[in-house]
């Protein structure tokens, strides 16, 4: 949460915002207090490699991990990360106004070539800065570079069904959008998830659609990975990681 005066406001979710969710200033306190605790952040693959075994199979095989005296390895996740059309947009046209709920409304790389957040103020005037996960993390690393393992920052599990990083790249922008503006979607987003990986992000499926696959049968769970492919694959390139949606897995 950005705006939590605003967040609180709505009269359908604000409750839900203030009781689930984290502001801004509480993630860099999360963040602080971690660092101060000896945390460090590592990479999955700092400790699990993926390969293919002689008889054609493949699966994971464990390394070691061997940090400075005194320090503890963390993952940090973020799930979901389309920067929900319900949270920013909230005349339904695929584009982030000012009716939005106090939240970032994408993940952009800005005039200097950092990746940022946009925010779409009451007033409908739109602002560039850390109003999010990556950029604040990236600030934080900038000032502790000591906290990052080998370079190591967090996974961003990933839904296609609302689109990428605030980028309406899922089938339902594509009938609203015209389609010059379609494409200026997919390849906003093709950028974003560029300069993630060249950062040291990790991209992960989330699933197609925030699903919990726990109570779905193998048919609805493949009907659901066919949008991730249709749709998110041709933008992220495949991906290694699966997180299970909901807390729950199969």
């Amino acid at each position: 949460v950005a705006d939590l005066d605003k967040a609180a406001a709505d009269p359908n979710r604000g409750s839900s915002y203030t009781s689930r969710y984290i502001t801004t200033g509480e993630f860099s306190r999360i963040l602080e207090q971690l660092y101060d605790n000896g945390y460090v952040l590592v990479s999955l693959y700092d400790f699990v490699t993926p390969g293919t075994a002689a008889d054609g199979s493949t699966g994971v095989s464990h390394t070691a991990i061997r940090l400075p005296a005194g320090k503890k390895p963390i993952i940090i996740t973020q799930t979901n990360v389309n920067y929900n059309l319900y949270m920013v947009d909230s005349d339904e046209d695929m584009i982030a106004d000012q009716g939005g709920d106090g939240f970032a409304s994408k993940l952009i790389i800005d005039a200097n070539g950092n990746l940022a957040n946009e925010i779409v103020n009451s007033d409908g005037t739109v602002e560039t800065g850390a109003y999010d996960l990556v950029p604040i993390l990236e600030a934080f690393i900038a000032t502790h570079p000591d906290f990052s393992y080998k370079g190591a920052r967090a996974v961003l599990a990933l839904t296609g069904y609302n689109g990428l990083f605030g980028h309406r790249t899922h089938a339902e922008a594509q009938a609203k959008l015209d389609p010059a503006a379609y494409e200026q979607q997919i390849e906003d987003a093709r950028s974003v998830a560029y300069a993630l990986q060249e950062a040291g992000y990790e991209l992960a499926c989330y699933s197609y659609e925030n699903k919990d696959y726990s109570g779905m049968t193998p048919a609805q769970i493949e009907a659901d990975l066919s949008g991730w492919t249709a749709e998110v694959v041709p933008i992220l390139g495949q991906v290694d990681t699966f997180v299970f949606a909901r807390e729950t897995d199969i």
